[in-house]
């Protein structure tokens, strides 16, 4: 006749099966997405420098006024010198005051000053914003940032 087979389950596999029931991906996510706002500042500000929108199309019109350019040139505010790459950056303000936050399961974008409403009519919305490439890094960032705290709770 057949029996009845009942196997044991080691402790560390049902502590993996437990962990892995109760965890909160969206918390994790969120958690790692903190940890990567910095780096979301940075590369903006990146872009910028490179005269970036991002949708990766080139921040124009260009190039600056000879007058502006002198200006900021004396504020050694060009990027490699170059009056045709506009990059934002006549003071620092735009700059400093940007900051990534994280909302309700949402990144958002916020400047402390006033600024970004003048650039924004001038050279458009997208010149807030990650491009397609620096978002893919964040993705492979987080991944790992997810990853490894699952693996350091398994």
């Amino acid at each position: 006749m057949f029996g009845l087979f009942t196997m044991l389950i080691p402790k560390k596999l049902t502590d993996t099966i437990n962990y892995l029931d109760r965890l909160d991906f969206d918390k994790l996510i969120d958690q790692g997405l903190e940890q990567l706002t910095p780096l979301m500042e940075q590369l903006n500000r990146e872009q910028w420098r490179a005269g970036i929108r991002s949708d990766g199309s080139k921040i124009t019109p260009s190039p600056y006024s000879v007058q502006y350019a002198r200006r900021k040139k004396r504020l050694g505010r060009l990027t490699n010198g170059n009056s045709g790459i506009i990059n934002l950056n006549l003071n620092g303000g735009l700059y400093a005051g940007l900051k990534y936050v994280l909302d309700k399961n949402q990144v958002e974008i916020i400047q402390e000053n006033i600024t970004p409403f003048y650039h924004m009519q001038t050279y458009g919305e997208k010149i807030v914003g990650l491009t397609e490439s620096n978002i893919n890094r964040i993705n492979e960032k987080l991944k790992v940032l997810v990853t490894n705290e699952i693996r350091e709770n398994i």
